[in-house]
């Protein structure tokens, strides 16, 4: 009977240990998939690198087209052909949301001659001095409490010569605006994508697809000017 316990003693012995060692493997592979998880947590996501860089993208041609705009701005200042009453009613009026056209009646006399009749004396000052920051080189003369006579600067061959310059000047500026959006972007692009070699050919998609962005971009302000330039020579006629 003792012999029996003893052997049924060591048994029990046996299997404690057993018992013990697989809870202690159990516990290795649990800490190896910790480990394995932290560094899969850590691992390149080339999904949501690609996302962030269409949004670079994205943002860097929302830039680019407001520089467009603003060279249009730019340019549609410059004209010198016969004047619009759509230009003048437009002009905004300092200190206040009105326009030229909210406060006057606005009339083309000739090629160079505008007349304002106000609908109140009152706004007089306000609208001359709105008239004069457009341009210094009208002449703005009272004709009575409530009529303004602009006399438009006659059309030069010096005149026109320095508005093509301006012109060019501008859209020269716009261009380098445009090209440092796209480094800007294309610094995101490298940090993005910096953390794995697997993903050189996202990156090189994402490039190419800035650059054309870019290319059309400068398209678009080259042929801007063209057509400024055309205008301004036709002015000869």
């Amino acid at each position: 009977m003792k012999r029996m316990l003893k052997k049924i003693n060591v048994v029990r012995e046996e299997e404690a240990a057993e018992a013990g060692s697989w809870r202690e493997q159990q516990q290795q592979q649990q800490q190896q998939q910790h480990r394995r998880g932290g560094k899969a947590a850590g691992c390149f996501d080339l999904q949501a690198a690609e996302a962030a860089a269409e949004a670079a993208a994205a943002a860097a041609q929302q830039q680019m087209n407001e520089q467009l705009q603003h060279l249009a701005a730019r340019l549609k200042e410059m004209n010198l052909s016969r004047p619009q009453v759509e230009t003048f009613e437009e002009i905004r009026v300092q200190g206040s949301n009105k326009r030229l056209g909210d406060l006057s009646q606005v009339q083309i006399k000739g090629s160079s001659v505008v007349v304002l009749s106000l609908f109140s004396e009152h706004s007089l000052p306000k609208v001359i001095s709105a008239l004069r920051k457009v341009d210094d080189n009208w002449r703005i003369v009272e004709e009575g409490p409530t009529t303004i006579r602009v006399q438009l600067p006659k059309m030069t061959e010096e005149l026109r010569n320095s508005f093509a310059a301006q012109a060019k000047a501008a859209a020269e500026e716009c261009k380098v605006h445009i090209r440092r959006v796209r480094q800007e972007a294309r610094g995101k692009l490298r940090v993005l994508f910096k953390d794995s070699s697997s993903s050189e050919g996202s990156k090189r998609d994402e490039e190419q697809q800035l650059q054309q962005i870019t290319d059309a971009a400068i398209k678009q302000a080259t042929q801007l000017l063209s057509e400024k330039l055309k205008q301004l020579a036709a002015t000869r006629a």
